[in-house]
């Protein structure tokens, strides 16, 4: 079975981390616009755990582009005044900042990806020595 979300929108607000034991979380949302109709816009409720949390926190905010790969969980509870209730959330597997234009210092795209698995954060620059030009001789199309 494969359950995968795949989204790039805008943090609606800062984050703000919670604590859970020791383990740091953060619900956030995420505001897409629609491909199809440019007026019309979606919010996702979305659940960071552990270095993406603190990823988000440390180096991303309000309004700021982000790269959301994570999957679908539905949650069900009871409301305060007993109204059983259903709410579906993104929980947030790696999340990338998509700097651009005015946003970044640099002229190109650069993305930072957290990885929710506790490894080491990995970095992605455009700039590193790990991209090179290719001529056109060389390509295959």
């Amino acid at each position: 079975m494969l359950n995968k979300v795949i989204l790039n929108g805008r943090l609606t607000k800062d984050v703000e981390i919670n604590d859970n034991n020791g383990n740091a979380y953060c619900k956030f949302s995420v505001a897409v616009g629609r491909d199809f109709a440019k007026e019309k816009t979606d919010f996702f409720n979305c659940v960071a755990f552990g270095n993406n949390a603190l990823f988000l926190q440390k180096y991303v905010k309000k309004g700021a582009t982000l790269g959301i790969v994570g999957r679908l969980q539905l949650n069900s509870y009871t409301k305060k005044d007993g109204t059983p209730t259903t709410s579906v959330d993104i929980v947030v597997e790696n999340v990338y900042t998509l700097l651009k234009g005015e946003d970044s210092s640099h002229s190109t795209s650069e993305a930072k990806p957290a990885k929710a698995n506790n490894k080491q954060q990995e970095t992605v620059n455009n700039d590193s020595d790990e991209f090179f030009d290719i001529p056109e001789d060389d390509l295959p199309f």
